[in-house]
Parts: C-alpha cells; sequence; structure tokens
C-alpha cells in the first residue's frame, strides 16, 4: 500500500518535473553503478576465500 502510494507520488512528479526526472536517472545510474561495484567486490572476496 505505501509502495504503490510513494510509486505514484514518484510518477506524478516525473510527469510535473522533467528536472526530477534528469537528477533520478542521475541518481539511479550512480546507485546501479555503486551496486556493481560492491557486488564485484564481494564476489572477488568470495573467490579469494574458497582458495
Amino acid at each position: 500500500m505505501v509502495i504503490c502510494v510513494f510509486l505514484h507520488i514518484t510518477y506524478s512528479l516525473f510527469i510535473s518535473r522533467p528536472t526530477l526526472t534528469i537528477f533520478f536517472s542521475q541518481f539511479a545510474y550512480f546507485f546501479k553503478l555503486t551496486a556493481t561495484f560492491l557486488f564485484g567486490l564481494t564476489s572477488c572476496f568470495f573467490f579469494l576465500a574458497t582458495f
């Protein structure tokens, strides 16, 4: 329920303010980069730990 309301608010914000959309897309890109880096780091650590 809360997630639906949150999604609706962000969706309406995306439509009303294009600058916010650009900001959120940049934030999503940065988050994706960070997640990929952390995933690679942990997988490398586990790979080293098995040996």
